[in-house]
């Protein structure tokens, strides 16, 4: 496999800017704001949902994929850091 460090410097890649696009990670269940119940039972409850239901992701790029506009490229911060491990940055 070839390897990409002449091409990839300073976050530019063949000399396109990267841009790393945050992501949305959130709960996949939580109790609903309008349940009467005190913080506290409230912190509890919702902690235990995230343990037994996990996260969902609402990124807007999918894994694995990166879009092109114009000389910017925008990708996911886990596919920037395989990008910056496989080039040896």
């Amino acid at each position: 496999m070839r390897s990409l460090d002449n091409y990839m410097q300073n976050n530019m890649l063949f000399g396109m800017d990267i841009k790393v696009c945050p992501m949305n990670i959130v709960p996949k269940i939580k109790l609903g704001e309008a349940a009467p119940v005190s913080d506290e039972f409230r912190a509890e409850f919702d902690a235990w949902l995230l343990e037994m239901f996990g996260t969902r992701d609402l990124s807007i790029l999918p894994r694995g994929q990166a879009y092109i506009f114009g000389r910017t490229v925008v990708m996911r911060p886990e596919d920037f850091c395989r990008l910056q491990v496989h080039c040896g940055s």
